[in-house]
């Protein structure tokens, strides 16, 4: 889009894959010697200069359409400031592709953006307010946007408005151990199993209501759905599904909020910022880990581990939240991985909950 705008031919594609094609590289790694970062970085450099220099110079022969013009100047802010760090802060960064055989979409981030939330909003005032129902640790947050402990004010709201009597968050309603199993190459079929019937077993006891199941990763949403279709088809029957195509999973969303009866919605697109007012049971089916097969994510962790906790903290909140929005609401929550009790207690993960979480614990 680019090089040749919006409505670029199969041809034109098919040019700018071959002459701006991926540097020869392959996804940076925890244990990438500095040697090959180093080398790899410049690689993606010179990548990102030989697109620039043709934005740069169809910008100046006003080649672009009034409605490409905003793309085209936010690629040259946003590369110009990428290209300034590789060559000076490489070791700052982490470049990985999606899948090293594909090759569809290369990631190029930095691993922390402290040293750019300055320059990218924190100097439009003197005074900021941050607020927000997920920030489980001040002191990570703080650490992830460079503030200064010395000047930063936290407040901490303990109560909720919610009465905990409709909001409970069950937690021994146990299902599979779902881990990574080593032998099976992912979680244990067996495991699956065993939250595929809890699932339905959960399910069965709100027959005249709406549910919402989010099973976290692709994988275990579709071996949920193979194994209540297969054991339970009563509830497979009211299960209600969405592709990854943008347009038509927000046609799905609405349309599942606006209709009437005992759909469930399955999900894993659905854990923060969907409302639906008529939801009245949650299932979380694994604890929403990040995952460790991304650099990034495990040279954080590696540094901090409490930054990796926060994160599934973080994420169960938000998953909470799926089914009380008022304090007139109501709606019940299950977490039915087998492994949380021993993440809960192994992880001390009671300094990380917020009380009306923990008084919600069932």
């Amino acid at each position: 889009k680019l090089i040749y705008g919006k409505n670029y031919t199969t041809t034109q594609m098919d040019s700018a894959m071959k002459e701006y094609g991926f540097p020869s590289i392959q996804s940076m790694k925890p244990h990438t010697n500095d040697d090959t970062r180093r080398s790899d970085c410049i690689k993606i450099l010179l990548f990102l200069r030989a697109i620039a220099k043709e934005v740069e110079t169809r910008l100046k022969q006003r080649k672009y359409k009034p409605d490409e013009m905003g793309d085209a100047k936010a690629f040259m802010q946003h590369t110009t400031l990428m290209m300034k760090e590789l060559q000076v802060n490489w070791q700052g960064w982490v470049y990985q592709f999606d899948d090293d055989g594909v090759r569809n979409q290369l990631k190029v981030e930095p691993l922390s953006v402290a040293k750019y939330a300055e320059d990218s909003f924190l100097s439009l005032g003197r005074q900021r307010i941050f607020m927000s129902g997920t920030i489980v640790s001040p002191d990570i947050f703080m650490e992830e946007l460079g503030l200064n402990a010395d000047e930063t004010v936290y407040l901490r709201v303990n109560e909720s408005t919610f009465p905990v009597s409709k909001r409970p968050l069950a937690i021994k309603r146990n299902g599979g151990l779902m881990i990574w199993n080593k032998e099976a190459q992912g979680i244990q079929f067996s495991d699956l199993k065993k939250t595929a019937d809890v699932v339905a077993e959960i399910a069965s006891h709100y027959p005249s209501h709406k549910g919402l199941i989010l099973p976290y990763t692709d994988g275990i949403e579709s071996a949920i759905v193979d194994i209540l279709s297969d054991n339970h088809p009563e509830i497979a029957s009211r299960l209600i599904q969405h592709t990854k195509n943008p347009s038509e999973r927000e046609s799905v969303l609405e349309d599942f909020k606006g209709a009437e009866g005992n759909g469930i919605l399955i999900s894993t697109y659905a854990n923060q910022g969907y409302d639906n007012e008529d939801i009245r049971f949650v299932i979380l089916c694994k604890l929403p880990f990040l995952s460790l097969g991304d650099t990034k994510v495990q040279l954080k962790m590696k540094k901090n581990e409490k930054w990796y906790q926060t994160k599934t903290v973080q994420t169960i909140m938000q998953q909470y939240g799926r089914a009380m929005r008022s304090k007139d609401d109501w709606g019940h929550v299950y977490l039915v991985d087998a492994h949380f009790t021993h993440w809960y207690k192994t992880r001390n993960i009671a300094r990380l909950m917020p009380k009306y979480i923990k008084q919600a614990l069932k």
